[in-house]
């Protein structure tokens, strides 16, 4: 077979047609789509063409607080948070549901001061995933989707040990 490029142009369409297929052959409760680096980043364009073509009703956005500046490029100084919420909800017409902290180069301590001061500032819900798990990520998307938060209670509801009443 041989090797073959997509234009540009057309990415957007081919993240809708894999979104809808999946949706129509799998009939999922829900379909995460992964980003590919800040929306802003002037190398990396693809996050834009996955927004425009997944429409995703909700977005869980990954940040680094402690990186100074973009990965390999040494001079692009990191944006602020809030910049990119911003630039993400005006691109996609959708909300950031939560925030997902990358630990790099910080205590454990600093991580904690940092979901704090993110959840007041933003009102989101924000953790470190690989220290503390993902629960406020899944309350965040059943607070967003209820019908999914219904499953996650039922598929619960249905994995606890029956009990015996004398």
């Amino acid at each position: 077979m041989a090797d073959r490029a997509l234009v540009a142009q057309f990415v957007i369409g081919e993240i809708e047609h894999a979104v809808v297929e999946a949706f129509e052959q799998e009939q999922p409760d829900i379909i995460l789509v992964e980003g590919q680096s800040a929306v802003s980043h002037p190398a990396f364009m693809g996050s834009i063409s996955i927004l425009k073509g997944s429409l995703p009703d909700g977005i869980i956005l990954q940040h680094p607080p402690a990186r100074q500046f973009r990965c390999d490029f040494p001079l692009l100084p990191m944006p602020t948070l809030a910049s990119e919420i911003e630039l993400i909800e005006a691109t996609s017409k959708t909300k950031v549901i939560a925030i997902a902290l990358s630990h790099e180069n910080m205590s454990n301590s600093q991580v904690q001061s940092t979901v704090e001061i993110y959840e007041d500032q933003f009102n989101l819900p924000t953790t470190d995933v690989l220290n503390d798990g993902c629960q406020k990520l899944v309350q965040a998307l059943g607070d967003r989707f209820p019908k999914l938060n219904q499953l996650i209670q039922r598929k619960a509801a249905e994995a606890l040990p029956l009990l015996a009443v004398r």
